[in-house]
């Protein structure tokens, strides 16, 4: 272990330098990974994957880290800035060193004041937070800067601090931001509105309690880490608002009898509802995703979240095996249309006459969506408008859209278009009577989709931890008007419905199923047995079976062994332990 003077004057250098900030993109397994890039964003998005994650929070009033803010002139006369970092890699770490400089280019607008009170103290400005298992590093020596490093109006806030000991606070992988230091300014009178200033994160080196280093940026050592500064903008103060209290002009009482008013019907939605349970998606996994009352195999969904855009796993199961059960093979989703109003008094309007929407998807993921059109065929809401024909024949996990024994009589859906990755619902039907059907107040399904997941995937994803590949199936352009073309109450924009849902599927096996049957027995376990103590070069070695750690260590060991074994009884319906699908990403 290196002398704690010899660190010292390491991270003292290491706060003047100047580097260059290196973004990584991930290739796992050959692919590009495009969410690296969407990953670098703060302010309600997701910090980068795979890496230390060190930014500026500028307002520290709000949960999360804002990496833009504005200050209003004249306004506040002080505003912080955290030094905050977060961990994102594959495993959990610790904070043994910290080095940091925040470069201010403009001090006539933020200045960041001396503070002498606490010479060499932790409460200096920048303030370290010494709370918890923080208050283990030292801060001195080196003192803090005390921000007395100041040329041609820019400023230097600098803050270097070390254990010794090997007790410095953890970091968990969960992508949760500590709060490090805390910089404090004061918002100067010579502020001017419109103006921008932008707080640099410099020289940044962290290490973990054996001080070998975790991450660094501007300029990078050995290990890349994401480093994010924070945006001042100042603007004008909010206009006032100005209430004036009528006087009454006389004494007399006036009486008005209220007119009823004409309730406004709530907007059209066309939301997607993925199987979630025992297989048959149902108004009651609309009402609420967590709601079982049609459950026949399960005591609780854990293969749904509910929402407006749900997400839902789509597990990999192969043939001999059942995979019958939810999303098992194939994830059966339905297109449910709701607040469907034509009449303006509420009852009697002559209902819905079309539809028009379009799905899209990734066929490097998905490989088909098998689409059919529901609510004008044989047993939909519109049946009696129809039958007309779907846009294909039925299979056995998507049953509902049985073909037409006749051809269609007064109405069709061959507006509907299947392309590579897109398909095109289009359905009309023909002539005035009878009315269409009205959702209020059941939900009404209008089409319904069965995503098979891309062969390679069996390739390019294996049974272990936090396996799959995430992907969104999108709904653009949802209108629904009524028999007589007119769009139905409440649309938006021309036509649009208030809600056009998508939905997140996460593709992924189910850990330790080498056999993918969708459960983790006792084949499994002779599997991994048979494995035991192969290594990379030799002939029965697999990455197949080399389970843990997440990126292969290049051995079948006990590790491996107990990540099958721990899991025998585990099912795709109740995993043990718990698959949740990923979350819809915020925008």
């Amino acid at each position: 272990m290196k002398k704690p003077q010899a660190l010292i004057g390491l991270l003292a250098a290491l706060g003047t330098a100047i580097g260059v900030l290196v973004a990584v993109v991930g290739l796992p397994y050959g692919r590009a990974n495009y969410t690296a890039f969407a990953d670098l964003y703060h302010n309600g998005g997701t910090p980068a994957l795979g890496v230390i994650d060190i930014a500026l929070d500028c307002d520290t009033g709000t949960g999360g880290v804002q990496s833009v803010c504005s200050i209003a002139i004249p306004g506040p006369a002080t505003t912080d800035v955290d030094v905050t970092i977060g961990n994102n890699t594959a495993s959990a770490s610790s904070i043994g060193s910290l080095n940091f400089v925040v470069f201010n280019p403009d001090s006539t607008e933020l200045f960041a004041d001396n503070d002498n009170a606490n010479p060499g103290a932790n409460d200096d400005n920048p303030d370290y937070n010494q709370a918890g298992a923080f208050g283990n590093l030292a801060c001195t020596p080196p003192d803090p800067d005390n921000d007395l490093t100041e040329t041609a109006g820019q400023q230097d806030s600098f803050l270097s601090c070390f254990t010794g000991s090997a007790n410095g606070p953890a970091l968990p992988n969960d992508s949760v931001h500590l709060v490090m230091a805390t910089v404090h300014y004061t918002v100067m009178g010579t502020a001017i509105v419109g103006d921008t200033t932008e707080l640099d994160l410099q020289g940044v080196a962290i290490s973990d309690n054996s001080l070998t280093e975790t991450g660094s940026c501007d300029p990078v050592i050995d290990v890349v880490a994401a480093c994010f500064n924070a945006t001042i903008n100042f603007i004008a103060p909010p206009a006032a608002t100005e209430t004036n209290t009528p006087q009454p002009t006389n004494t007399a009482t006036v009486t008005n009898t209220p007119v009823p008013a004409t309730a406004t019907p709530a907007g059209p939605t066309v939301n997607k509802v993925p199987e979630c349970d025992d297989g048959v998606p149902s108004a009651d996994d609309l009402a609420s995703l967590t709601d079982n009352s049609d459950d026949t195999d399960v005591t609780a969904n854990q293969n749904c979240t509910p929402g407006p855009n749900p997400s839902a796993n789509l597990w990999l199961c192969v043939a001999p095996a059942p995979c019958d059960d939810a999303g098992e093979g194939s994830l059966h989703v339905l297109e449910v249309a709701t607040n469907v109003d034509t009449a303006p008094a509420g009852v009697g309007g002559p209902g819905l006459g079309a539809y028009e929407f379009v799905v899209e998807y990734d066929h490097f993921v998905i490989s088909s969506v098998n689409p059919c059109d529901i609510v004008f065929g044989p047993g939909g809401a519109g049946a009696a408008r129809g039958p007309v024909d779907e846009v294909n024949s039925s299979s056995p996990a998507n049953a509902d859209c049985t073909p037409d024994p006749n051809v269609n009589t007064d109405g069709q859906c061959t507006q509907s278009l299947i392309l590579e990755n897109l398909v095109r619902f289009g359905c009309v039907t023909v002539g005035g009577a009878p009315n269409g059907p009205e959702t209020p107040p059941s939900p009404m399904t209008i089409a319904s989709l069965e995503l098979i997941p891309h062969e390679d995937l069996k390739q390019d994803i294996f049974p272990g931890n936090d396996n799959g590949v995430v992907t969104i199936i999108k709904d653009n352009g949802c209108e629904l008007v009524d028999i007589f073309g007119h769009a139905v109450l409440g649309s938006i924009n021309g036509g649009l419905t208030l809600e056009c849902g998508n939905l997140a599927v996460t593709i992924r096996i189910l850990e330790g199923d080498l056999d993918l049957d969708c459960d983790v027995d006792v084949t499994d376990a002779q599997l991994i047995a048979t494995k035991y103590g192969s290594f990379f070069g030799s002939l029965i070695y697999g990455k197949w079976y080399d389970l843990e750690p997440a990126f292969h260590d290049l051995d079948i060991d006990i590790k491996d062994l107990q990540k099958v074994f721990g899991r025998i009884g585990s099912a795709c319906q109740e995993p043990v332990p718990a698959q949740p699908p990923v979350p819809y990403p915020n925008p």
